[in-house]
């Protein structure tokens, strides 16, 4: 049996669907593929209850779908093609997992016959479960893997589609039947044949990527591999069983064995196919990236090996798809926009006000690449909307290119603008952007009244990178001192108070020459004085300065700044204004306490070295 290794760079084009069979791992990677496909617009709900009533034209509309969607549903509703995944899982664990489910599920909402039937079914045995019975909910567990891959659109319904031309896919939903009244579907659904199994085999061979559970950080791997992403490491696992079965009897093995023959041929037939991928994964990745140490597959790899293997697979494609992206002068990332290398976020959520944003989580690390713009210097900007404590907000650091960020932030009444400045020292066409916090909290452990069990950390609602050059910025790096933490003003972009002291200033590093040109912006002061008689001494010596004022009202100093060449490399800037003043002291409307200075807006620095 020879089998195709993908290679799949998906695009803004593209539509996908992961088909999710019930119990086999697929909340785990519907939270993966939430983060690694921020750009492509998510159809919000996850049962074919949801789905079917919606028109075709409008269900085009939605890129990615995530749901216990049948496949024929979905090769019925896209016959142009559609990227699709799935999870299969050793039957045996599957169909026990299944009862697990039924046992803790509490209701399946306005349907008083299943819930009748489920009332009864919470009181079982597990041997009871799988003896002989005539419950319904049992019977549509029966090879289930076969029925969401192998069912095709039974006939007499294709029919009746094309005769009346009908442009939405009303079907019962498969909650809503009655008893002795089942409809066609319904019984076809259990009723599945060898046909079933042959037509979900030859989907397998067909579908973009599936995998297995039993397998999973090696199935993530190969997903990886598929679509050129970053290796995911398997360290979340979510909505599993809290407690295990005892042993079968011997009657039940037998009845588990026989209610899913063809899901058994299924899975064996699965993963045969697997296995064979995968090792043509492991040889393709030894024979363009190893070195000398994995030369060949004659003994085990392990996953760090398998996981250095893959990012630097992820880092060809990843720079292949973008070699004809134009150079940047900045990058502005919306939770929205498609990511490079997305991980630890689950998927955007419009809030309204805001525009959409997005959690991270389930862990305490989450990040993207971005295109990195030009300049020796980059200013990094984004706004958290919430977060689950302060002590997530306070504990959050930036790491970028492996380097810890310098942050500072702003609290603007409810959301947080966070600022550092790098410098620009790699030759990676990404900056690598990581985001570290302290820990994460589910909504329903703060509050007993909120249903969200997922565990959050913050919410992101853009990112902003830009550069600046040497001779214009604002004060932000560690050399500065005597400064307030910076404030967005709008139109007139950032800025920031000195204070609490009467001295503030900064470190520049030197251009070639002796004498430059120093220009800076200040929006305001809480007194008079302290514009007309603030001072500027640059290594030293104190710079005669002229002053006028802008079409806005802001001041906009000049001097001449003369250094002897053999002095140290860095040009040392200090501000003095004659005192610091409370804005609540001037104005009693007022609740700032601060003892403040100057706002600084920016600050230009030109040598005139010809």
């Amino acid at each position: 049996m020879r089998v195709a290794l993908q290679q799949i760079d998906i695009n803004s084009r593209d539509r996908f669907v992961f088909i999710h069979i019930p119990k086999t791992a697929g909340i785990t990677v519907r939270t993966i593929l939430g983060a690694k496909l921020s750009g492509l617009r998510l159809f919000p709900e996850i049962i074919l209850e949801k789905l079917t009533p919606l028109p075709v034209k409008k269900l085009k509309q939605y890129q990615l779908f995530m749901g216990h969607f049948p496949y024929w549903h979905m090769d019925y509703l896209f016959p142009e093609g559609f990227l699709g995944i799935t999870f299969l899982r050793d039957p045996f664990q599957r169909t026990i997992s299944h009862y697990q489910y039924l046992v803790r599920q509490e209701t399946f909402g306005p349907y008083p016959e299943v819930n009748r039937e489920l009332s009864q079914i919470k009181k079982m045995t597990i041997d009871d479960f799988f003896s002989p019975n005539d419950f319904i909910l049992i019977k549509l567990a029966r090879n289930l893997q076969t029925r969401h891959l192998g069912m095709m659109v039974p006939f007499s319904l294709l029919h009746r589609l094309i005769a009346n031309k009908i442009t939405t896919f009303q079907l019962k939903p498969s909650m809503d039947f009655e008893f002795n009244k089942a409809v066609g579907v319904q019984k076809s659904l259990r009723n599945l044949t060898r046909i079933n199994l042959i037509a979900a085999q030859l989907r397998l061979r067909k579908i973009a990527f599936f995998g297995i559970a039993e397998r999973f950080q090696e199935s993530l791997n190969l997903l990886c591999f598929t679509f050129g992403w970053r290796p995911i490491i398997d360290d979340i696992k979510l909505n599993q069983s809290l407690r295990q079965p005892g042993p079968l009897s011997l009657q039940a093995q037998s009845a588990l064995k026989e209610m899913n023959l063809l899901d058994i041929e299924l899975y064996n037939y699965a993963s045969r196919i697997f296995e064979k991928r995968y090792r043509a994964m492991l040889d393709y990745l030894l024979k363009n990236y190893s070195e000398n140490k994995y030369a060949n597959l004659d003994s085990p790899i392990d996953q760090n090996a398998v996981s250095k293997l893959l990012e630097k697979h992820y880092e060809t494609r990843r720079n292949k798809r973008n070699s004809l992206r134009p150079a940047l002068k900045e990058y502005h990332y919306f939770t929205t926009s498609p990511a490079e290398g997305s991980f630890g976020w689950y998927p955007a959520e419009d809030t309204g006000l805001y525009g959409y944003a997005r959690w991270s989580g389930p862990g305490t690390e989450a990040g993207f690449d971005i295109p990195r713009p030009q300049g020796d210097l980059l200013e990094i900007t984004f706004r958290v909307l919430q977060a689950l404590s302060q002590e997530i907000v306070d504990g959050l650091t930036l790491v970028v290119d492996n380097q810890l960020c310098s942050l500072e932030y702003l609290f603007l009444d409810p959301t947080y603008i966070f600022r550092t400045v790098i410098k620009n020292s790699s030759r990676s066409p990404f900056l690598r952007i990581m985001f570290k916090i302290p820990n994460t909290i589910a909504p329903s452990d703060i509050d007993w009244q909120n249903q969200d069990k997922r565990l959050l950390g913050f919410l992101l609602n853009w990112i902003k990178v830009k550069p600046i050059t040497k001779n214009q910025f604002l004060p932000g790096e560690k050399s500065s001192f005597g400064w307030y933490a910076v404030e967005d003003l709008g139109a007139h972009g950032y800025a920031r108070w000195s204070g609490p002291g009467t001295e503030s200033g900064f470190n520049i590093l030197r251009t070639p020459g002796n004498e430059y040109e120093v220009c800076f912006r200040v929006l305001n002061a809480v007194r008079q004085e302290a514009i007309n008689k603030l001072a500027l001494i640059v290594n030293g010596r104190t710079i005669n300065l002229e002053r006028a004022q802008d079409a806005s009202l802001a001041y906009i100093f000049k001097g001449l700044i003369k250094i002897d060449e053999t002095q140290d490399k860095m040009l040392n800037l200090r501000f003095v204004v004659p005192f610091v003043t409370k804005p609540s002291e001037i104005d009693s409307s007022l609740r700032d306490e601060r003892p403040v200075g100057i706002l600084l807006n920016w600050i230009s620095i030109k040598s005139t070295h010809k």
